[in-house]
């Protein structure tokens, strides 16, 4: 149990006065229906008996004139009473997270008095079932609103196991009114289950039941009575489920109508529902509906409204009801925190069964208004109508069908045959086959790839397969040219490509000069040739070697031709064939002028501008997956389409209107000129283990290279002065204050090496509990020591665990410099093992940035005021798998991610994003400086500037004396100056100014 003192009783006044500021603000938002209700003095916690509710007026007759009304006073009663739910249970853990039960009164912010009392029936000293919370206001004044009134809590099931929660109170309010004349008063029972799940599938649920509930304003109540109210989130795939029912009685309406939800509304976290049917029934049977989802489809913003106005039982459609115009935010709004850049839902989507394996390529014929996917397993190609999004046609081509390509009157479909040593080309005004041979010029049976260079010329890729013993083969990629006419005819480019990959991609230049292929060379990595077509010998005039192994990858040009975008997130400029952007995310495909480009997610897509790349938002689609197949513009519609897990998927993101570069929509961002800038490199040694600090305070740079020695870098010498030989490998590195010592961690022993800066000389350890951050009872390889290591202040030091057991979990702990500790949540919190810390400015708190682990990550925020700190603030989201930190400082108090996330690290909301990347904020806290990466262990080629306010961005930068392909984990810090950074980067530090105006 917690030792009760004043600071543990001031947090959780802080935290129960924060949830009742919120509850008071979402009451002002709402206003309520209408009058009734005093405004006097609370009863107190005494009784707990409900208030009488309103006298029940007679059902209303709807009609056309009150339906949006009706809708609107029915959800917007329904999301005030799930804001106060969440705000009760908010207030309720806060009591409960103290383990205490004296009461307390406090003074609010600005006047009037807060008080918690709890009847502790089973005399066990801390809240649990069958105890009594009572939180009594007496002109709570938070700004200009003041509150007077009770919360009752009746424990009715309680039970933690961090992380998951259950809690079921019943809640009464006798009275709860505001001074801008808003009152609520009745009684409701709140079941909120949360589990946490780390594999994926966590989710959120309050059941919300009751019999009255009147919320009133200005002379005229709502009261929503006999009500069910069910909202559920899971975590795994953002997706929520809301059930309302019961009936509303309503003054301004002058009736009551009955709600009743006939099938569960269903959308993404934080938008509108886009599944589902709710009705609202009053006298005579007349009645309105909403529904979303019919014919397949779905809306962001609108939904139908079905109209049964005689009773007759016979509905039919009517307008368009705008979902912001008659849905209480609350009732779709995240239950936990989540990105504050918002998914975009679909506008519409269809999803149309193939019915077998999933097609491998996807073409859209624009002549035809027909989409072309191929089906392995059935030797054949599909044709959809892009109007109904019906299959219309199967033509059968021959062996194993995978790329297609489109002749360039759009009459003929071409088809690689991957083991027919065949291309099927396939008359579609006629369904005529015909089989071009590729198979003898390349010598082999295996085609991967088929791109159109003109009227008459197909290239296709293929491989052959030699065996050089009875253990080893080689896998030749070869090309050939088929030149189309009454006798087809191939010839083999005299260029072969040895690759270790039993598949490669073609793409071609619109003037179909050059012809890009991408492979992987035999025992290396990927790699993207140019090659010149107008040369008869068909060079490789250009090669960009990709820095990873991946098993299979993919390209795509952009229309103009300019960019080649890879599977591994490198941007290239064709001229060059060299990098000149990158983002982490799988790029997917352009829209037909260039101007967007998709980039796959995990459960989701993000949306970047076609030429910089900038995200402009994410979204989700039906059919998201963790694997899909290409994506194609149809422009006509302005819809996208892939293949996914046997599907085809057809969706819209934005209306024509809002199309970025179209009339009326966001301007396009102004492509900037990089320019140079002034680096200073070092080599420091051989390449590092990673480990790294910089005191910019005293301008030095610490660093372990691969002998163990820590190297010391001077930012005012640019050189290094001074090394320091090691016996061990160092995990994390802090400073204390005035600089003059510097703490190693290691995650294998349970001891802190400290180092006499002023002579770099090593100090006597700090050795803390053996069991400090491990199981005592964890095998002997289980590391004891400490991944990450932060400074305090007040001679404390913030450890973070190394290698967890059980469920690769560890505790964090606090120690002092003479090995005193303990942990962080009393012992009764773990964390994800490996985990990154960063620790505010004014080390009031500190983040936890836990590896990708499951389908989602979650950050968490430590409150290190309290004597016993303990996680405060969590954040989950299954759209932005976020890396590691980068680096810390901040003057905004952010975290940088390497996926381009700036994070608030006091409410773990994201603020906003650049682009995948190292990046840091200037020492001023104006810019953000990106130094990108291109591949696996390539860094260094190029800096990016964006403003720290809008995210824009305002410069680019060539750093050529940066660039290193070694492979290590590179770390990125602000300089001491705003215009400079230092960055460690393979084998060398890169000291880098900036010619920013």
């Amino acid at each position: 149990m917690l030792r009760v003192t004043g600071e543990v009783m001031q947090v959780r006044a802080h935290s129960v006065h924060a949830a009742i500021i919120a509850l008071s603000l979402t009451l002002t938002a709402c206003g309520g229906g209408g009058g009734g209700g005093g405004t006097g003095q609370s009863p107190g916690p005494s009784g707990p008996a409900p208030p009488t509710p309103p006298v029940t007026p007679a059902a209303l007759t709807i009609t056309s004139s009150n339906a949006q009304a009706v809708q609107s006073k029915s959800l917007g009663m329904a999301g005030t009473l799930v804001a106060l739910s969440r705000t009760a249970i908010a207030a309720f853990k806060a009591v409960v997270s103290t383990e205490s039960v004296a009461a307390s009164t406090t003074n609010c912010t600005n006047g009037g008095t807060q008080s918690v009392s709890v009847t502790d029936a089973d005399r066990n000293g801390r809240v649990s079932t069958s105890d009594t919370v009572v939180i009594t206001l007496a002109s709570c004044t938070q700004g200009t609103i003041a509150t007077t009134g009770s919360l009752r809590f009746e424990v009715l099931a309680l039970s933690f196991a961090y992380p998951d929660s259950n809690i079921s109170i019943r809640v009464t309010v006798p009275e709860y009114s505001l001074s801008t004349g808003v009152s609520l008063r009745g009684a409701m029972s709140i079941d909120h289950r949360y589990a946490d799940n780390f594999g994926g599938s966590g989710f959120d649920r309050y059941v919300i039941t009751g019999e009255a509930m009147t919320l009133a304003n200005g002379g005229q109540a709502d009261t929503l009575r006999d009500f069910t109210i069910d909202l559920s989130q899971r975590y795994s795939t953002a997706r929520l489920a809301l059930t309302i029912n019961g009936n509303l009685s309503s003054d301004a309406l002058q009736g009551t109508v009955s709600i009743a939800t006939e099938s569960t509304l269903t959308g993404r976290v934080g938008v509108v529902p886009t599944l589902g049917r709710i009705v609202f029934r009053g006298a005579g049977n007349s009645a309105v509906a909403i529904v979303d989802g019919l014919n397949g489809e779905s809306s962001l913003t609108a939904a139908t409204q079905q109209e049964d106005f005689d009773g007759d039982g016979t509905f039919t459609p009517g307008a368009l009801v705008a979902w912001d115009s008659v849905a209480h935010p609350a009732l779709t709004a995240p239950l936990q925190p989540r990105s504050s850049i918002q998914p975009v839902e679909i506008a519409s989507s269809r999803i149309v069964e193939l019915g077998a394996e999933e097609g491998a390529d996807i073409v859209y014929a624009p002549s035809r208004n027909r989409l072309y996917v191929p089906i392995r397993s059935r030797n054949e190609i599909v044709a959809i109508d892009r109007g109904s999004y019906h299959i219309v046609d199967r033509i059968v081509v021959g062996s194993k069908p995978t790329a297609l390509a489109l002749s360039t009157d759009q009459n003929t479909l071409f088809v690689a045959l991957s083991t027919g040593a065949a291309v099927a080309a396939v008359d579609l005004t006629t369904r005529t086959v015909r089989r071009i041979e590729v198979g003898v010029a390349i010598g082999g049976s295996f085609i991967d790839d088929i791109v159109v260079a003109g009227p008459a010329t197909l290239y296709v890729s293929g491989h052959v397969v030699e065996e050089v013993n009875t253990y080893t083969s080689i896998s030749t990629t070869r090309i050939a040219r088929v030149e189309l006419g009454a006798t087809d005819t191939s010839t083999l480019l005299p260029t072969p490509l040895t690759t270790n990959s039993s598949l490669s991609r073609l793409a071609i230049s619109p003037d179909a000069r050059y012809l890009y292929v991408l492979h992987q060379p035999n025992g290396g990595y990927w790699s993207a040739d140019k090659i010149d077509l107008a040369q008869p010998s068909g060079p490789i005039v250009a090669t960009y070697p990709i820095q990873t192994n991946y098993v299979s990858m993919q390209m795509i040009l952009s229309p103009s031709g300019e960019r080649l975008i890879l599977s591994n997130g490198a941007a290239l400029d064709t001229a060059t064939m060299t990098a000149v952007s990158g983002f982490s995310t799988s790029p997917a495909g352009f829209s037909a002028d260039g101007n967007i480009l998709l980039a796959f997610q995990y459960n989701g897509m993000s949306v970047h501008d076609g030429t910089t790349l900038q995200l402009r938002s994410t979204f989700y689609h039906q059919c998201s997956a963790a694997t899909h197949g290409p994506l194609v513009h149809v422009a006509v519609s302005n819809e996208w389409a892939t293949t996914v897990g046997g599907r085809l998927c057809v969706f819209s993101i934005f209306s024509p209107e809002t199309t970025p570069g179209q009339p009326g929509g966001p301007d396009l961002p102004t492509p900037l000129t990089a320019a140079p800038a002034t680096t200073t490199t070092v080599a420091y040694g051989t390449t590092p283990f990673g480990a790294a600090y910089f005191d910019r305070a005293r301008g030095r740079l610490y660093v372990q290279d691969g002998a163990r020695d820590l190297v010391i870098y001077s930012t005012s010498t640019r050189s290094i002065v001074a090394r320091l030989p090691l016996a061990f490998v160092i995990s994390s590195m802090a400073i204390n204050d005035d600089g003059s010592r510097l703490f190693l961690s290691q995650q294998s022993v349970a001891r802190i090496d400290v180092v006499d800066t002023t002579n770099n000389t090593l100090l006597t350890p700090i050795s803390f509990p053996f069991d400090l951050l491990q199981e005592p009872s964890a095998p002997y390889y289980y590391y004891r020591g400490s991944h990450a290591i932060a400074w305090l202040g007040n001679d404390r030091l913030l450890l973070a665990g190394s290698y967890g057991q059980p469920n690769d979990r560890v505790y964090f702990g606090i120690v002092d410099l003479a090995g005193n500790g303990f942990r962080i949540g009393n012992g009764q919190r773990k964390f994800v093992q490996y985990a990154h810390v960063h620790v505010s400015s004014d080390r009031r708190s500190a983040t936890i940035l836990p590896k990708d682990f499951g389908a989602y990550r979650l950050t968490q925020r430590i409150d290190l005021q309290p004597t016993m700190p303990d996680v405060v603030t969590e954040r989950r989201d299954t759209i932005l798998l976020t890396s590691l930190q980068t680096s810390d400082g901040s003057v905004r108090d952010r975290i940088y991610l390497t996926q381009g996330q700036a994070i608030d690290a006091r409410t773990l909301l994201q603020v906003g994003e650049t682009v995948a990347s190292m990046q840091v904020e200037s020492s001023d806290g104006v810019n953000i400086f990106t130094m990108e990466g291109y591949g696996q262990g390539e860094l260094g080629a190029r800096v990016r500037t964006f403003d720290a306010e809008t995210f824009q961005l305002t410069g680019i930068y060539d750093l050529n004396g940066c660039r290193n392909t070694v492979a290590a984990n590179p770390v990125m810090y602000a300089g001491t100056t705003p215009r400079e950074f230092i960055a460690v980067v393979g084998d060398r530090i890169c000291h880098v100014e900036l010619p920013m105006p």
